[in-house]
C-alpha cells in the first residue's frame, strides 16, 4: 500500500513536470516570434488607421460647404471632435446676438467610406424652429439663406422665391 503510495504521488508530480516543461518550451519557441511579429503589426495597425487632426482637418476646409461658411461668415467659431482612425466631426457656427438665431455646419468624415456628409441647420430661438439642407444644398443654403436676421415666427412672414442662375433662393420679409 505504501508502495502504491509513492507511485501515485510520482505520478503526480511526473504529469506537474511534464506540463510545465511543455508550457516553458512552448512559451520559448512562440514568444519570440509573437513578439517579433506583434511590433510590426502594431504599427502596421495604428498607422493603417490613424490620421491626425490637422489632416483631418484639412479634408473639412477643402469641402465647399466649409469654404462657403468662411466665406459668407469670416468670424464663424469652429470645433473638431476626433473620433481616431480618421473619424471625426467638425462644426462651424455663428450665431447673432440680436436675434438668438444659430447658423451650424456640420461635416461627419467617415474614413472607411472615404466619405463627408454635411448639413447646415438654422435655428431660429424667437419660435424654437430649425430650416435645414444637407448633402448637395448645403453648400447653397450657407449662401442665400439669412437665417441670423429672421426676426419673429416663420410664420409670419412671406417666403419670395427668386431664380439666381440655376440656384433658387429664398428671402423672407415680416407681413406687414
Amino acid at each position: 500500500m505504501r508502495m502504491m503510495h509513492k507511485l501515485h504521488k510520482f505520478i503526480i508530480f511526473l504529469g506537474i513536470g511534464m506540463g510545465v516543461t511543455l508550457f516553458s518550451l512552448l512559451l520559448f519557441a512562440v514568444l519570440p516570434s509573437i513578439i517579433q511579429n506583434a511590433g510590426s503589426d502594431w504599427e502596421q495597425i495604428v498607422n493603417s488607421g490613424y490620421q491626425s487632426d490637422e489632416k483631418l482637418l484639412a479634408i473639412f476646409e477643402s469641402h465647399p460647404a466649409y469654404i462657403a461658411m468662411y466665406e459668407t461668415y469670416p468670424d464663424a467659431k469652429q470645433e473638431l471632435n476626433s473620433r481616431g482612425r480618421g473619424n471625426g466631426i467638425l462644426q462651424v457656427g455663428i450665431m447673432n446676438f440680436e436675434t438668438n438665431n444659430q447658423l451650424v455646419l456640420e461635416m461627419y468624415h467617415d474614413k472607411r467610406n472615404d466619405s463627408i456628409n454635411v448639413n447646415a441647420r438654422c435655428h431660429t430661438m424667437n419660435d424654437e424652429r430649425n430650416l435645414y439642407a444637407d448633402g448637395l444644398f448645403t453648400e447653397d443654403f450657407i449662401k442665400n439663406t439669412n437665417c441670423l436676421d429672421i426676426i419673429g415666427e416663420i410664420t409670419d412672414t412671406e417666403v419670395t422665391m427668386h431664380s439666381s442662375g440655376d440656384v433658387v433662393t429664398r428671402e423672407m420679409q415680416p407681413l406687414r
